[in-house]
């Protein structure tokens, strides 16, 4: 009996954990299928493109009207005080709103049209995309409206991620194609979500969660996993046919994904359908564990020099540090892969500054590799 019961709470606890579909949203009077996002209490705001309002979910289900009146809204994001950035498409603005939904403030976007928008990482700027002459924006608080970046390959962007290093990734409308923005303001070509020849081929939204990307295919009627790190190593993460089935993740259908969002509360997505106006929950997503960043040094001990070769969690930029005993930099270059996550850098002891000015090397120093907010450091014997 004891086994029986052991066996029947294995399951049962399977069951609990496994991946499913469900319907949060599905009213005719509150059609979300656009851009969503959520504020601090766990409310969940969706767009109605198609339409002129921004709908206010509660956790429970509950929706009302939070703004309407506006030409095709869009883009939607809160900035770390409570208030709502929405992009009205149509009439190229950014407005801001109180948590009441009392409008504070509208910025003109005079050179395009504005599209989506997410919460600058670091600030409460407003990253926005520029649809019309394909640029990466920057929304101060202040008003000013900066280019990050403009042009190809940029092809309609409007999907918009960060990941938790503060890496923005940017996902083409048009083509695709899914590019991350440098911090030296070029852009790094990531993947391409595929299409099989829909009528509808194009790349609705990005989120990022548990170190993957996240993408919607109107088309496909599918939801994709991207590996940020690697190069188009892109899978199927749901989806089939048109549908509207519930249930478990390998079975469930959409009708024309559009807006995905991540719920870190609850780890769970959510997804908006265009064409259908509801909002759909994937409890229990996927997690993947990124790559850590390894190297070694050799000949260690050294004389003449030392090599430091390794592999890096992202493809990229790296940084090595090299310090003396009393936590002196005597030594630091910033370096770029050439060959993907695979580094290899050889380092002469005579280019040790030594702060001594001792022309003699010899001792202990401690040699430190930076991708990112990732490091690792080793001892280094000089003789």
């Amino acid at each position: 009996m004891k086994k029986i019961i052991l066996l029947i709470a294995a399951l049962c606890c399977l069951l609990t954990n496994a991946q499913t579909v469900s319907t949060f949203l599905n009213d005719s009077n509150s059609i979300v299928d656009d851009a969503m996002t959520f504020d601090a209490q766990g409310n969940l705001y969706g767009s109605n493109f198609a339409g002129n309002s921004v709908y206010k979910i509660t956790p429970s289900g509950e929706a009302s009207v939070f703004i309407s009146g506006l030409a095709n809204p869009n883009g939607l994001a809160f900035d770390s005080q409570g208030a709502l950035f929405v992009v009205e498409y149509s009439a190229s603005k950014i407005h801001k709103y109180a948590p009441n939904g009392t409008l504070i403030e509208s910025f003109n976007v005079t050179d395009g049209v504005a599209s989506n928008l997410i919460k600058a990482h670091d600030s409460d700027a407003m990253i926005f995309t520029n649809v019309v002459d394909h640029s990466i924006n920057k929304l101060e608080t202040d008003g000013t409206i900066t280019k990050l970046f403009t042009g190809a390959p940029l092809d309609v962007p409007v999907g918009l991620a960060y990941d938790n290093n503060g890496k923005l990734y940017i996902g083409n409308y048009l083509n695709r194609e899914i590019y991350q923005l440098k911090n030296n303001g070029t852009v790094k070509y990531i993947a391409t979500i595929p299409d099989s020849g829909t009528n509808f081929p194009y790349l609705g939204f990005i989120s990022y969660a548990n170190n993957l990307l996240w993408a919607t295919n109107y088309g496909e009627h599918k939801i994709y996993t991207v590996k940020p790190h690697k190069l188009d190593d892109v899978a199927v993460f749901s989806g089939s046919t048109i549908g509207t089935t519930d249930g478990d993740i390998s079975e469930a259908t959409y009708t024309y994904p559009a807006g995905i969002i991540y719920n870190p509360t609850e780890d769970a997505l959510y997804v908006s359908q265009y064409f259908n106006g509801s909002v759909r929950k994937i409890s229990e997503i996927s997690s993947y564990e990124r790559p850590k960043l390894k190297f070694r040094l050799f000949p260690n001990p050294a004389h003449y020099f030392t090599i430091v070769k390794g592999i890096l969690p992202d493809a990229g930029d790296y940084t090595v540090s090299i310090y003396d005993m009393s936590a002196n930099l005597v030594y630091e270059a910033n370096e770029t892969s050439n060959f993907g996550r695979l580094f290899y850098k050889k380092i002469k002891i005579s280019d040790l500054n030594l702060v001594s000015g001792s022309n003699n090397p010899s001792g202990s120093y401690i040699v430190k590799i930076t991708s990112g907010i990732t490091s690792q450091s080793k001892l280094l014997l000089v003789y």
